[in-house]
């Protein structure tokens, strides 16, 4: 048996500015692709290109933070794969945190998916079946001792 002959490439970059004392700016970008060198078409399983933006602001002991992501179309597909349209993702984190002598209470607020985005993951092996999930809202208590 002998194997494709193939070229993977691309590039990751992220970064974080501190706007203020209090308030914080990250994001990333990521970009892969690949080809079949062998058959001279696109390789199979590559993720779609990915941006992601996030401002974080901690008024201690609150803090928020709210996330973009921003996945873009696929439509560089190899053998046996189908398009897969792009999306827009966006997250809201809250979190409360109460430092009281030896152990730390922490409660956060989770609401993922805010907008209830239907969407597709490119790489997901049942991404013809159903989309991924929709909104969720979560809530969490943590101690620290």
């Amino acid at each position: 048996m002998v194997g494709l002959r193939s070229r993977i490439y691309g590039f990751e970059s992220n970064f974080s500015y501190k706007m203020t004392k209090l308030i914080y700016f990250h994001g990333s970008i990521s970009v892969s692709k690949g080809d079949n060198l062998s058959e001279n078409q696109p390789l199979s399983y590559m993720p779609p290109d990915k941006v992601l933006l996030s401002t974080e602001m901690n008024l201690k002991p609150v803090s928020a933070e709210l996330k973009l992501k921003k996945v873009l179309l696929q439509s560089r597909l190899g053998e046996f794969e189908t398009k897969t349209d792009g999306f827009l993702l966006v997250d809201l984190h809250a979190s409360y945190t109460n430092h009281s002598s030896k152990i730390t209470h922490k409660i956060i607020l989770s609401i993922d998916n805010i907008f209830n985005q239907v969407y597709y993951n490119h790489l997901s092996k049942t991404k013809l079946i159903m989309p991924e999930m929709g909104r969720s809202i979560s809530i969490q208590y943590r101690i620290v001792l």
